[in-house]
């Protein structure tokens, strides 16, 4: 009976260990999507202040905005 319950605490670290290291490369993943997200806001950002200069000097319609 001891050795059954070692058996089964032994299936439930490894089902855990298993589960960790998918969350752990779920979690890697992700954080490259926020950095890639960052990434687009910066240029957004830089577009945006570029669009704004060339308004001002008239070389682009502002196009109703």
């Amino acid at each position: 009976m001891l050795l059954n319950e070692y058996q089964k605490q032994q299936r439930t670290i490894e089902a855990q260990a298993a589960e960790l290291t998918k969350q752990k490369l779920e979690i890697a993943e992700l954080r490259q999507y926020v950095a890639r997200i960052a990434e687009l806001e910066k240029q957004t950002g830089r577009m945006a202040t570029l669009l704004g200069r060339l308004e001002q000097k008239g070389v682009v319609a502002t196009g109703g905005r």
